[in-house]
Parts: C-alpha cells; sequence; structure tokens
C-alpha cells in the first residue's frame, strides 16, 4: 500500500469517526477489509462517498425547503386582481350557466344546504357579503388565512374600476353550486321562510345585489324555481332560481 493511498485511508477514518451516526450511510469497518487490496479499499471508499453524498444531499434539501418555508410565510399574501371586462363576460357566464344536478349524500351548498365554516371557499366562485346596508353578490378571489379574510370584489361592478373588498371569513355566503336530484327539507328552502334573493330588472338583466325576500312557494323540481315574496309598498311577487337565493343570515 502506497504512503499516499495510507493517507487517504486514515482521514477517511477520521472523518468517519467525527461524524453523527447516520444511519442512512454505508460505514467502512477498516478491520474488516482487506487493506492491501486497493480494488477492496477502493470499492468501500466509492460506497461510503455515494451514501455520504446522498445523506448530504438530503439535508441540504430539507434545509432549503424550510428556508423557502420561512421565506413564504413571511412574504405578504397577494392575489392577482381580474379585469373589469373578465367579471363581466364571467357574470354573464354565471347568470346563464344551469346548476349541476347532484345525487344523495349532498354535498354542501347543493341547493339550501348551507357551507361548512371550517372549508375554504375556492377562488373563481361567487358569494353574497355585505357592503354597508346592503348585501351583493361577489366574486371570490382569494382566501388570506394570516387576516382570516377573503379578498372580493363586486361580481358586475360599475364604473372602470375594480375594488377590492376584504370579508371577514364568517361574513361570508357562498351561493349554491349544484341541486338535488330530488327535493328534501334540508335542499329546500320552506314556504315563508327568509331568504336573500337576486332581483331581475324589467330589461331581464339580473342584479348583483340581495333583496331581502320570503318563499312564497318552494320549488318541486331540479333545479328548482323560487316564487318569493319581496319588500315593498305592495307585495312584489317574483320567480328567482334556487342558485340565486340563499338564507337570510
Amino acid at each position: 500500500m502506497s504512503k499516499d493511498f495510507a493517507a487517504l485511508l486514515e482521514r477517511v477514518e477520521k472523518l468517519q469517526n467525527s461524524r453523527d451516526v447516520d444511519d442512512n450511510i454505508e460505514i467502512i469497518n477498516f478491520q474488516q477489509i482487506d487493506l492491501n487490496s486497493p480494488k477492496n479499499c477502493l470499492n468501500e471508499l466509492e460506497k461510503y462517498a455515494n451514501s455520504t453524498f446522498l445523506s448530504e444531499q438530503t439535508k441540504l434539501l430539507d434545509i432549503f425547503q424550510n428556508v423557502d418555508s420561512v421565506v413564504d410565510d413571511n412574504e405578504p399574501v397577494s392575489f392577482e386582481i381580474p379585469s373589469l371586462q373578465f367579471l363581466k363576460e364571467r357574470f354573464q357566464r354565471f347568470i346563464s350557466d344551469l346548476l349541476p344536478i347532484k345525487h344523495p349524500p349532498y354535498p354542501p351548498l347543493c341547493g339550501a344546504i348551507k357551507h361548512q365554516k371550517d372549508k375554504i371557499i375556492k377562488s373563481d366562485t361567487y358569494a353574497c357579503i355585505p357592503l354597508g346596508e346592503d348585501y351583493i353578490l361577489a366574486y371570490v378571489i382569494g382566501y388570506d388565512k394570516d387576516t382570516k379574510c377573503y379578498h372580493c370584489c363586486d361580481a358586475d361592478p360599475e364604473g372602470d374600476e375594480v375594488n377590492v373588498i376584504q370579508v371577514p371569513f364568517d361574513q361570508i355566503i357562498p351561493v349554491p353550486t349544484s341541486c338535488p336530484s330530488k327535493r328534501t327539507v334540508s335542499t329546500t328552502h320552506q314556504s315563508k321562510s327568509s331568504v336573500l334573493a337576486l332581483w331581475l330588472n324589467d330589461n331581464q338583466t339580473w342584479t348583483s345585489v340581495f333583496y331581502p325576500a320570503k318563499v312564497a312557494a318552494a320549488p318541486s323540481t331540479s333545479p328548482g324555481i323560487y316564487k318569493l315574496q319581496f319588500d315593498g309598498e305592495q307585495p312584489l311577487y317574483a320567480p328567482v332560481p334556487e342558485k340565486f337565493v340563499i338564507a337570510m343570515p
């Protein structure tokens, strides 16, 4: 064995003895290998080098992932604000699309079934939110877990700007996303119950404002149409699709 090779083995042994025990690293047992066979020694050194490299690589990846996690946690939450044109087109699709029909067991937001408060409302969906003394239909942009607020905007904004509205998680009410294959008590707002609903204008366009009403007649088929009695000097009755009707908060 050459002097240089012997020195190399000595350095490897010192390095190995100075390290903490790692189950993922092949340990060279110098007492069980033939030190007079350079080929055997090199094979053992190769195993040790490869296992050491893989172990260190794993540790470094863990460190980098932790660093990325810390950076992500400290970066302010930002959401892409949709354009005015996108909101107008998206609102028209929402108005015209029919609710999909679901079979039992019925999920949350199927007809009158309420949303589960512990579940995050998905972005690119619609919900009822308070705005001053009114309730409006809002487009959900995203959820900020730090402030526990949803970032929303008017589903059908007026003017030339899109204003972001932050809504506490317990003040937002998603609109129905499906309807039941068969009407049940849990999936249907019952007669005389108080609700909020969108209003159909005289020009046959829907408002993005919710108005208080009472159920005059509940639907018996799906997708359902409610006959609602809206507030007014004289009773105002109107048919409203169930996708535009939610329980009174």
